[in-house]
């Protein structure tokens, strides 16, 4: 069975992570900030492909039955190799094929910290603590930004939605997805 979990899971990753990226590539193209907040959406569809993972796993290979951990695996491992492989050729693309995407994120970044000051400065108590976060915005470097997308997939979707698909998801051939009631037993 652990061979079928990495198996859905591999999959539904993969597919979560070419369609991230392809967004990506979308954004890129239009001219928006494609790595900014423009993106958020993409959450959604790591969120879709976990939840379509585990309905996958529950009725396709389990038959209709499935166990809190199985879901619990396919979802976590399916957001993780979705982040990973959607980090990846992000971080790729903006080292290897347009070096300029990276700049133009943090100098947007910076100005849009610089355009809002004075809600910072009353954060941050201090000038000083602000001319420290624009350092390190400058500082920002490819491989950060990778982390920070792989870190943002895992702790957001991967935590609470994929505890509640499990839980959803975790159902005897009973449920609210196939009423009927629990198996009888048989006397004998």
């Amino acid at each position: 069975m652990k061979n079928a979990i990495l198996k859905v899971s591999f999959s539904f990753g993969l597919g979560c992570g070419v369609i991230a990226f392809l967004f990506f590539l979308f954004l890129n193209s239009q001219g928006m900030n494609a790595l900014g907040s423009a993106r958020n959406p993409d959450f959604l569809s790591a969120l879709l492909f976990m939840v379509g993972a585990v309905w996958y796993f529950r009725r396709m290979v389990r038959g209709g039955l499935l166990h809190f951990w199985e879901g619990l695996s396919v979802g976590f491992l399916t957001v993780l190799i979705g982040a990973l492989v959607s980090a990846s050729l992000v971080n790729l693309f903006i080292t290897r094929v347009d070096t300029g995407v990276l700049p133009r994120h943090l100098g947007e970044l910076a100005q849009m910290r610089i355009e809002r000051k004075e809600h910072y400065l009353t954060l941050e108590k201090s000038e000083a603590n602000f001319e420290r976060l624009q350092a390190q915005i400058r500082q920002t470097t490819p491989s950060a930004m990778f982390w920070d997308e792989v870190l943002k997939k895992v702790l957001l979707i991967g935590l609470a939605p994929v505890l509640i698909a499990s839980i959803v998801f975790r159902r005897q051939p009973y449920s609210v997805f196939n009423p009927g009631g629990p198996p009888e037993k048989k006397p004998g």
